[in-house]
C-alpha cells in the first residue's frame, strides 16, 4: 500500500530550552541560569542550522552541548532524539522521546516521535499507542492521525485505518498528499469506488503528478473499468514517459482488453524494450559488458530468482514446492532476490532452507545489475513479468550469461536480453505463440507445480443434484469480467432458465454494480446471481462446494482460480483465447485429459458444451470426484519431476552459452541434458 510514511519535520525544535526546575541540587544564581539559558538557545539554533545541511553528527554534538547546559529541558532531549533517529538509532532515539516525556508528559509531539523511533525499530503495536497518546492530548494532530492510519493499516486492521485517514483529512482538506493517503486507505480496505473517486480528485488538483494518476489506473483496473485504465494508464506516461512501472501497468490493462488483438498487445510489449533497453545497448552505453562467468559447462550454476511476490500470493502457491528441491540440488548453488520486502507466514516457511536469501528491496536497477554481475550469477530468472516490483529495468542490462522469466507473467516480457520464456507443450503449444514472445520458449513437463491448500476441505457431492438446479461459477477477479465476458455467460444463463451463478472474488465492499448492470442488459435477473466478496482461502474454498461447472473469463483467464477449482472438484469451461493469457485454464485442462469437454473453439461451441455438460448430471457427479486424483497425478502436481526438468534446463541454456550458441527454443525433461538441445 503506498502510504505516507511521513508527513512534515519531527516535532522538537525550540528556540529556547526550558528553564531548570527550582528544585535543582545545585541552584546557580539567576545570571549563570540566564547565561547557560542563552548559550544553550545558541547551541539549539547552530544544531538546527547542521540539521538543515544533513550534518547528522554536528548537530548531535551541538545538542549535547544545549544538554549540558539545561539537562532538564525536553525539548532538548527531543532534538537529540530526532537527530539519533536520523542517524539510524532508533533505541537511542527513542530512550531520549522517553526522557522528553518523562520531563514534559503533555508533550503530544515527544509522543509522536516516540511512536515513529517504534516504527522505525520494528514495533508497530507500541507506535500504535504512542500515536493514539499524542492524539489524546492533542485531536487535531494531523500528522499524528497520519501516522496513526499508517501504522494501523500496516497491522491489518483497514477500518480503523480510514477512519484514522478521514480524520486527517477532514483536518487538512487542502492537503493533496492527506487525500492520496486517505485513496490508499480506500483501496487497502477494498472500498473501490471511494478510492477511484479520491484519486480522480488527487489527479485534478495536482494533474502532473504520474505517480497519482498511475494509482488510479490500478483501482480503475481493479473495478474492471479496462478502457478507463488504459487511458490513464497513456495519460501518466504522457507526464512521466520514463516510468517503468506506469508501463508495465498499461500493459497488464492491456491484456485485459477485448479490444487488443494479440499482435497489437506484443507489439505494445516491445515499445517497452524499445523505450527503456534499446538506450543501454547503445555504442556509449557502458550498461552491457561482456560476462566474465567460468564457462565450465558442467560445474555447479549459481542460479538467482528474482521476485516481489515470495510471501502469500499466487506466485509462491507455484515456486514454493520447487524451491525446496533446487535449494537440495547439488548441481546448483541458489540464491533468492527478494525485491517485495513482506515478511508473513509464507515468506518465513520459503526462507528454510535457503541459504543466500537477499532483500534488495532497495537497490535501484543499475545497482541490482551491478550486484548480480558482482555475485558470477549464471542464470537469472525473473518471477514477476510485467507485475508489481519487477526488476526488468535489471535485466534488461543483461549482467547474467543466461536470463529467462518464468510463473509470474502469462507473455513475454518484450526484452531482447531476456533469453528464454519457460512454460509447457500445453500452455504453450509449439509454434501456436511463438511469434508473440520475444524469448525463446523453453517447455517443460509442466510450466510449474501447484501447491494446493494442505488442508483443503474435501471434494462434496454435485450440488445441483439436491438443489434441483445447477450453479455457474467464476472466482476470477473483477477486472477480468468485462462486457464480453457478461454477454456469452448471459447467453449460457438464458439456455439454462433455470440455472443460477455465483461471482466470488468481488471487492469487500462491492463495487460489482457494473457487472449487475451488464446482466441486467442481458435480461439475467439479479435474483440469479450470488455475489461473494474476497475471503480467507478455507472460506473460499469452501465455496466450491456451491458450485457445479466453473465459467471461465477472457481474453485474460484464470489461472491459479482454475486449478483450486479443479482441487475442489469444480472443471471450468473456457474458450480457446488468442494469446497465453487467455489459454491458462486450457492448459490445466488438457494436462487432466478434459479438454475435450471444456475447452472451447468459439462462444457458440461454449454454450454447446456448457449445456452438454449440465444435461448429464451424472457424468458430472464422476468428473467431480475424479478430479481431485486427476489433478494428483498430472505434471501440475509433481514438484520432483518440475524441478528436475528446470534445472536440466537451465543446464543446457548454459551449456548453449558457454559454446558462444544463441538460445533456441527447446523442450526439457528430468532426463539428462544433451550439450546442443534441439529445436522444437
Amino acid at each position: 500500500m503506498a502510504w505516507i510514511k511521513q508527513l512534515g519535520n519531527l516535532i522538537g525544535r525550540a528556540a529556547a530550552p526550558a528553564p531548570l526546575p527550582s528544585s535543582s541540587p545545585t541552584p546557580r544564581p539567576s545570571l549563570d541560569l540566564d547565561l547557560a539559558a542563552a548559550q544553550a538557545k545558541a547551541a539549539l539554533e547552530a544544531g538546527h542550522a547542521r540539521e538543515d545541511l544533513g550534518d547528522w553528527p554536528g548537530a548531535l554534538a551541538l545538542y549535547l552541548q544545549a544538554l549540558s547546559l539545561t539537562p532538564a529541558s525536553a525539548r532538548v532531549h527531543l532534538n537529540i532524539g530526532n537527530v539519533r533517529l536520523a542517524m539510524g538509532d532508533a533505541l537511542a532515539a527513542q530512550s531520549e522521546y522517553q526522557r522528553a516525556i518523562e520531563l514534559d508528559p503533555q508533550h503530544a509531539g515527544a509522543h509522536f516521535n516516540l511512536g515513529n523511533a517504534q516504527l522505525q525499530g520494528k514495533e508497530p503495536f507500541a507506535a500504535q499507542r504512542a500515536y493514539q497518546r499524542a492524539l489524546a492530548l492533542k485531536p487535531d494532530f494531523v500528522d499524528a492521525w497520519v501516522a496513526l492510519g499508517n501504522v494501523q493499516g500496516d497491522l491489518g486492521d483497514v477500518a480503523a485505518a480510514v477512519l484514522s485517514n478521514q480524520r486527517a483529512a477532514a483536518l487538512a482538506p487542502g492537503s493533496v498528499a492527506i487525500q492520496a493517503n486517505l485513496a490508499a486507505a480506500y483501496r487497502t480496505a477494498g472500498r473501490l469506488e471511494e478510492a477511484a473517486q479520491t484519486y480522480a480528485a488527487v489527479v485534478a488538483l495536482q494533474p502532473r503528478d504520474a505517480a497519482q494518476r498511475c494509482e488510479l489506473a490500478n483501482v480503475q483496473r481493479e473495478l474492471g473499468q479496462i478502457e478507463a485504465a488504459v487511458q490513464t494508464c497513456r495519460e501518466a506516461l504522457e507526464v512521466d514517459p520514463q516510468s517503468a512501472g506506469t508501463y508495465s501497468l498499461l500493459l497488464f490493462c492491456l491484456s485485459h482488453s477485448p479490444h487488443v488483438d494479440s499482435a497489437t498487445l506484443f507489439k505494445e510489449h516491445l515499445g517497452f524494450a524499445e523505450r527503456f533497453e534499446a538506450p543501454l545497448f547503445a555504442s556509449s552505453a557502458p550498461h552491457v559488458r561482456p560476462h566474465p562467468n567460468d564457462r565450465s559447462p558442467d560445474r555447479v550454476l549459481n542460479v538467482a530468482f528474482v521476485s516481489a511476490d515470495l510471501c502469500n500470493h499466487a506466485v509462491a502457491s507455484w515456486f514454493e514446492p520447487l524451491l525446496k528441491l533446487l535449494v537440495q540440488d547439488p548441481t546448483l548453488a541458489v540464491t533468492i532476490h527478494d525485491t517485495g520486502g513482506i515478511d508473513d507466514a509464507v515468506s518465513a516457511r520459503m526462507k528454510q532452507g535457503v541459504v543466500r536469501w537477499l532483500n534488495v528491496v532497495e537497490l535501484s536497477p543499475q545497482a541490482l545489475a551491478e550486484k548480480v554481475r558482482a555475485d558470477g550469477i549464471d542464470v537469472w530468472v525473473d518471477l514477476s513479468g510485467h507485475t508489481p516490483g519487477h526488476r526488468l529495468l535489471s535485466f534488461a542490462q543483461k549482467p547474467a550469461p543466461v536470463q529467462m522469466s518464468w510463473i509470474g507473467y502469462p507473455g513475454t516480457t518484450g526484452l531482447s536480453s531476456m533469453d528464454y520464456y519457460v512454460g509447457d507443450a500445453c500452455y504453450l503449444p509449439p509454434g501456436e505463440f511463438d511469434a508473440l514472445f520475444s524469448e525463446k520458449i523453453i517447455r517443460l513437463p509442466a510450466n510449474a507445480a501447484f501447491s494446493p491448500l494442505e488442508d483443503s476441505p474435501p471434494v462434496n457431492a454435485l450440488p445441483a443434484l439436491s438443489n434441483g438446479y445447477v450453479t455457474l461459477a467464476s472466482f476470477n477477479r473483477l477486472d477480468k469480467i468485462g462486457h464480453d465476458v457478461v454477454v456469452l455467460w448471459a447467453r449460457l444463463l438464458h439456455a439454462l432458465p433455470s440455472a443460477r451463478m455465483m461471482l466470488a472474488g468481488m471487492p469487500q465492499s462491492g463495487g460489482h454494480e457494473q457487472v449487475l448492470a451488464w446482466f441486467a442488459g442481458e435480461g439475467i435477473a439479479a435474483e440469479r446471481l450470488a455475489f461473494h466478496p474476497r475471503s480467507s482461502m478455507q472460506d473460499y474454498l469452501r465455496l466450491h462446494h456451491q458450485a457445479d461447472l466453473c465459467l471461465d473469463t477472457f481474453p485474460y483467464g484464470g489461472g491459479t482460480t482454475t486449478c483450486h477449482a479443479l482441487w475442489m472438484g469444480v472443471p471450468t469451461l473456457t474458450l480457446v483465447g488468442q494469446g497465453p493469457a487467455g489459454n491458462t485454464s486450457r492448459s490445466a485442462l488438457l494436462h487432466l485429459g478434459l479438454a475435450d469437454e471444456f475447452v472451447a473453439r468459439d462462444a457458440a461451441d461454449f454454450v454447446q458444451k456448457g449445456l452438454a455438460c449440465v444435461q448429464n448430471l451424472a457424468r458430472l457427479a464422476a468428473c467431480r470426484h475424479s478430479l481431485r486424483e486427476r489433478f494428483a497425478q498430472s505434471p501440475l502436481s509433481q514438484p520432483p519431476v518440475v524441478a528436475a526438468a528446470i534445472s536440466v534446463a537451465m543446464r543446457q541454456a548454459w551449456q548453449r552459452w558457454c559454446q558462444g550458441l544463441e538460445p533456441v527454443s527447446f523442450s526439457a525433461s528430468a532426463n539428462k541434458p544433451r550439450n546442443n538441445p534441439p529445436v522444437s
